[in-house]
């Protein structure tokens, strides 16, 4: 069942242009291709960025705003319209 996942996954159409197969990327030559298996490198490397972006975020970036004397403004409250609130439940 790998097997034939693996097969339909790392189709041709997918991956390259038109005309192109993977055969024609393999190596030979003194020429080294990327491989299918190359890309499979993103996954964890896509991981490391956003654990690296949550602990700059909660470490760095949110103490450093409150030294710097950053707050978040306090929202006032709307007051009430009868009149929109009717438009919203007729038209809404």
């Amino acid at each position: 069942m790998l097997s034939s996942f693996n097969e339909w996954f790392w189709q041709d159409r997918f991956w390259l242009p038109p005309n192109v197969t993977w055969t024609e990327l393999e190596d030979r030559d003194g020429r080294v291709y990327p491989h299918p298996q190359d890309l499979l490198a993103a996954l964890p490397l896509a991981l490391v960025l956003l654990a690296m972006r949550l602990a700059f975020e909660r470490f760095i970036g949110l103490p450093l705003s409150r030294w710097l004397g950053v707050r978040d403004q306090t929202r006032r409250q709307v007051k009430p319209n009868a009149t929109l609130e009717k438009h919203f439940l007729t038209e809404g």
